[in-house]
């Protein structure tokens, strides 16, 4: 009888390794089925970063657009895409101030198709001042210079200071007119 009982044991653990084995299996299976699928998804994700970034280059250098559409938020979306640059190249801008100038027709003046070009477009200057490296502030404003949007720079002074460099300059952005709708190219 107790050879029997040792038996039953004996089928029992079998069994019971085999069911353990088993459910360890089909947690390691389902968990490189998921790692599959991950991967999947990243191949696919950089395939698609590959193809936008070889239509970005394939796009003409001179390819920008001179007036963002007018919107209540073209301000704050201008500052967080220059400290977004900002943050990427390693500088911080220490101060910020900006003022519009709107273009129009004096009463009067003979119409011309370069001033009904410029007709209620509107220039944002905007003085910043930036600290950083020396390194920093170029990359900063290389990267400035190959923006999409066209951008005028001026007044720049550039001095260096116990914590690294400091640079000032008045950048001006342009904004179509309140009748455009999207961004004029140029």
């Amino acid at each position: 009888m107790s050879a029997d009982r040792f038996r039953i044991a004996g089928w029992l653990l079998s069994g019971l390794c085999l069911a353990v084995a088993a459910g360890l299996i089909l947690n390691r299976n389902a968990a490189l089925g998921a790692a599959g699928r991950a991967e999947a998804r990243a191949a696919s994700d950089l395939e698609s970063a590959r193809a936008d970034e070889k239509a970005a280059t394939a796009r003409p250098k001179d390819d920008h657009f001179t007036c963002a559409p007018r919107t209540t938020n073209e301000e704050t979306a201008f500052l967080l895409e220059l400290r977004r640059r900002a943050h990427l190249c390693g500088v911080s801008i220490t101060r910020w101030n900006s003022h519009a100038t709107e273009y129009h027709r004096k009463d009067g003046e003979p119409a011309d198709a370069a001033k009904d070009a410029v007709e209620g477009v509107t220039k944002i200057n905007c003085e910043l001042v930036l600290a950083g490296s020396y390194p920093a502030l170029r990359a900063f404003l290389t990267d400035l210079g190959g923006a999409d949007r066209l951008f005028t720079v001026s007044h720049v002074d550039w001095s260096r200071t116990d914590a690294g460099s400091e640079l000032s300059m008045s950048l001006g952005r342009y904004v179509a007119p309140k009748t455009a709708t999207g961004a004029v190219k140029s």
